[in-house]
């Protein structure tokens, strides 16, 4: 009984990550950015995501 909990837990703590969010991005975007000088990421999150409160996702 006790493999076979853990073996659930295990099995949906490896499932988890593909239920999750996915960013998207605006219409429009370009496929690469420069940033300039002022840029910050939560403004360029703004520009470009739909959801720019996620931008820490991108580097995952």
């Amino acid at each position: 009984m006790r493999k076979s909990i853990i073996s659930l837990a295990l099995a949906l703590g490896l499932a988890l990550p593909a239920f999750s969010d996915t960013l998207t991005i605006k219409p429009g975007a370009p496929a690469r950015y420069t940033v300039v000088k002022g840029d910050t990421l939560w403004g360029i999150s703004g520009r470009y995501l739909k959801s720019p409160w996620k931008w820490p996702a991108c580097g995952r």
